[in-house]
């Protein structure tokens, strides 16, 4: 007995393309998502409030704008995260595991803040002009010597 159609996978070629189109879709996704809350204009008709408007400020047109208002007002700022899950997700399923993209995705900002920090103390330590704290608040004698 042949097993039906169903039941059989998919072609390698075929399954590698679809798993590339949900990456490219999620990257879509994640791209609008950021695009629509950094263009988002208070005064542009949305999920909360309904004004009447010759033009819409929100890259994302209208239904940028309804979903930055609601996004917004049902997350607050954090809706950002959603662009990170996005994110996150696209990675995770690139590299099959879910520690690998979670190491990269946050060894990569703490790495950088702690390259900036330790050039902020190299000029500031190279900096033969600068007096010190303790040297700049100790009073000044008025008599010559």
């Amino acid at each position: 007995m042949k097993p039906s159609a169903a039941a059989q996978p998919l072609p390698g070629k075929i399954a590698a393309r679809l798993r590339e189109a949900k990456w490219l879709a999620l990257i879509a996704v994640a791209t609008y998502l950021a695009l629509v809350l950094a263009t988002y204009d208070r005064a542009d008709p949305g999920w909360s409030h309904s004004p009447v408007v010759d033009r819409v400020h929100n890259a994302g047109g209208r239904a940028g704008a309804w979903l930055a208002d609601l996004a917004l007002y049902v997350f607050g700022v954090s809706a950002w995260w959603w662009v990170v899950l996005l994110v996150y997700a696209v990675m995770a399923s690139q590299y099959e595991s879910l520690r690998d993209p979670f190491i990269i995705m946050f060894s990569i900002p703490t790495a950088s803040i702690r390259r900036s920090s330790a050039r902020k103390r190299a000029a500031s330590a190279s900096s033969p002009g600068k007096r010190s704290l303790a040297t700049a608040a100790a009073p000044r004698s008025s008599v010559p010597r």
